[in-house]
């Protein structure tokens, strides 16, 4: 005898020998009993099974669903990242640049300044150099008048013994001439 049963989606087909009355077939029922049961468990069980793998099935694709939007984000997040990293690579480069520039600059402005140091140490030496000179200069002008008013007042000296010998000849010449004709 074929019998089906249906338990949710599933549907088990199964055949069962068929007999009359016979004390075999009461002794078949009872061997079979415990497997049937056991059977009908196991169905039980494998229909819940069957629900929980269509829960996780579901479950699942709700996961990859949601996965397949973190990894949209990411790569979204991901790209802007790399754009604002790439942007600052490039600002990073035109700073670097603008350092060397800078350093260069610099150096320049030191050379020009270590130039100009010595320029004036140059020029602060000329100077001194030129007051020394000025100050010479000043002090032997200045010792030269001294000299020169020295042989002035004795040239004056002179001049006035000069003039007093002159005098004191005329006087004496005077007297003579005074005494000659008298």
């Amino acid at each position: 005898l074929g019998f089906r049963r249906r338990e949710g989606p599933e549907t088990t087909y199964y055949d069962v020998p068929l007999m009359r009355g016979s004390p075999e077939y009461f002794d078949s029922l009872k061997a079979t009993q415990p497997l049937q049961d056991e059977i009908e468990r196991l169905r039980r069980h494998n229909a819940h099974l069957e629900a929980q793998r269509l829960q996780d099935a579901a479950e699942l694709q709700r996961f990859r669903g949601h996965m397949e939007a973190q990894r949209e984000e990411f790569d979204r997040k991901f790209l802007a990242m790399d754009d604002s990293l790439a942007r600052r690579d490039e600002e990073i480069l035109r700073l670097k640049q603008e350092l060397h520039a800078l350093a260069d600059s610099k150096r320049d402005a030191d050379g020009a300044k270590t130039e100009l140091w010595q320029l004036k140490e140059t020029i602060q030496d000329d100077q001194r150099r030129a007051e020394e000179k000025e100050n010479l200069r000043l002090h032997y002008i200045e010792d030269l008048k001294h000299k020169m008013e020295d042989e002035r007042q004795r040239m004056e000296a002179h001049i006035r013994k000069l003039e007093q010998e002159v005098r004191a000849e005329r006087r004496v010449r005077d007297e003579a001439e005074a005494r000659e004709t008298r």
